[in-house]
């Protein structure tokens, strides 16, 4: 399988996550983004957003946004709970991540590691604002249990470790949230966990704007 892959995207860093508890063997195919790669015809005809990470099966199918991937590949594994509220519990946590802490701490990391605080300065507050609450919703959550979803460690907190603990990237202080770092430290601890981050300073172009894709 291919994995069509940015590397500062934590998006992408999801994925990777999983496919190295995985012990999975992803061809990773890194996607200029920034250069107008993602708004190429044949981009397109894999993900007509434009968007990355995008997963190519064996047999050439599709797959794009990063929590329909984590959970098409955890399917059958110890990270996705088979059936019921179990399973439940963890698509809400998943749809959480792409309505409170994505659109806010994944914004705020990338408009700051890539000078463009001022660009987009009216929309700061609010995500600033949007974020502290996603973090604050999370610390509150994991003083009641180990893991975001339940005991057991899954594909949920994959999904929410990937832009919480950048967070200082945004310019958001997470060390006064103890459940929250304490969390992130069970996260690192499990086996076959690969967390490497990259910044966005690794790609030169990261300054543009991305091109409109779509």
């Amino acid at each position: 399988m291919r994995l069509y892959d940015y590397g500062p995207s934590q998006n992408c860093f999801k994925v990777r996550l999983l496919a190295s508890h995985l012990n999975l063997n992803l061809e990773i195919v890194p996607v200029a983004i920034f250069r107008g790669e993602g708004a190429t015809p044949a981009f397109l005809s894999k993900n007509p957003t434009g968007a990355v990470p995008v997963l190519e099966t064996d047999t050439g199918e599709c797959l794009a946004e990063s929590n329909a991937i984590l959970t098409f590949l955890a399917e059958g594994s110890r990270y996705l709970p088979l059936s019921g509220m179990a399973r439940a519990c963890v698509i809400r946590w998943l749809m959480f991540e792409q309505q409170y802490v994505q659109p806010s701490i994944g914004l705020l990391r990338y408009w700051t590691q890539t000078s463009k605080l001022d660009q987009y300065a009216l929309g700061v507050p609010s995500a600033r604002a949007f974020g502290n609450r996603a973090l604050d919703i999370l610390d509150g959550e994991l003083g009641k249990r180990p893991f975001v979803a339940g005991d057991r460690y899954t594909i949920a907190d994959m999904s929410l470790f990937a832009y919480s603990h950048v967070a200082a990237d945004a310019h958001l202080d997470v060390s006064t949230r103890k459940n929250l770092t304490a969390w992130f430290d069970r996260v690192r601890a499990e086996p076959d966990f690969k967390g490497d981050v990259i910044p966005y300073s690794i790609d030169p172009d990261s300054r543009r704007n991305l091109p409109f894709a779509g």
